[in-house]
């Protein structure tokens, strides 16, 4: 599991790297990746993840991986087709509290986690 940081360093969720599927801090199923697009567990596109970055659908950066750095803003993809339902996963077990990255260079969004994850 990868922790999942928002732009204030504080652990947001975590991203499975095998499934790509995305877990709140509970370990409960937010999320999931297709291609670059995040996607509800109902399948409605909530925004994009590129470069270890998550992106509101204006890609203004909401979160992002240790490591990643939004750096400047990309051009907005075009809306991904909505893809097939997942079943939902097993609940992990909950990772170790990982420590506090550097704060990435580069400009956030306005948007939340939570506005991202749950519109």
């Amino acid at each position: 599991m990868e922790p999942i940081f928002d732009k204030h360093c504080k652990l947001v969720a975590w991203l499975n790297p095998q499934s790509n599927y995305v877990f709140s801090t509970r370990m409960q199923f937010v999320a999931f990746i297709r291609g670059n697009a995040l996607f509800s567990p109902r399948s409605r596109h909530l925004g994009f993840f590129m470069n270890g970055i998550f992106r509101d659908k204006r890609v203004g950066a909401v979160a992002f991986l240790r490591g990643s750095s939004p750096g400047a803003t990309p051009a907005t993809p075009a809306t991904p087709a909505t893809p097939a339902t997942p079943a939902t996963p097993a609940t992990p077990a909950t990772p170790a509290t990982p420590a506090t990255p550097a704060t990435p260079a580069g400009s956030f969004g306005s948007a939340t986690w939570d506005e991202l994850i749950h519109g």
